[in-house]
């Protein structure tokens, strides 16, 4: 589904949604509505992060949208993947590798846990403003990460079942 913009013609086919290149929503946010309105509760959107910077970070903001409906949206790519987490725990298995960044999406982000992993806080405050929640490190353990009050983005290197949220 979407524009196929980038291609020289769209699909065919019974299961091919096309929309109009001129249009206020983007092809994931629209992608995320669509699974959302089939009754979806989790949304795996792959090839979601790199290439241009914009369109990440709209996917980032489409995942805000999903997160505030209820649902567990994902961007997956470039051996990433991004979450938002508000009012609920992320849970990472022990095996776990590599880096996870964690970043406040509101002004500021009270009551931060952060369990299991290189450098870890209880009760932290994160400010949208300044980045310290990058390049944590998973260090063999199981990690978990919550706020009290406030929505965070999780970036890690791995794959969504990486990670289950409570």
């Amino acid at each position: 589904m979407g524009d196929f913009d980038s291609l020289a013609s769209p699909p065919k086919g019974d299961n091919v949604l096309t929309f109009p290149k001129d249009k206020n929503d983007t092809d994931t946010l629209l992608a995320i509505k669509e699974a959302l309105g089939r009754g979806y509760e989790k949304i795996f959107i792959s090839g979601g992060v790199g290439g241009r910077l914009d369109h990440t970070i709209a996917n980032i903001q489409s995942l805000i949208f999903a997160n505030k409906l209820g649902a567990e949206a994902y961007l997956c790519g470039d051996g990433e993947t991004v979450t938002v987490i508000n009012g609920r725990k992320a849970e990472f298995s022990e095996t776990c590798r590599g880096y996870i960044s964690v970043f406040s999406l509101n002004e500021n982000a009270v009551g931060v846990n952060i369990e299991g992993l290189k450098y870890s806080v209880s009760g932290a405050s994160l400010s949208n403003m300044f980045p310290i929640g990058v390049s944590n490190e998973f260090v063999g353990k199981k990690a978990v990460v919550s706020a009290e009050n406030g929505m965070l983005s999780l970036i890690w290197q791995g794959l969504p079942d990486d990670v289950t949220i409570i």
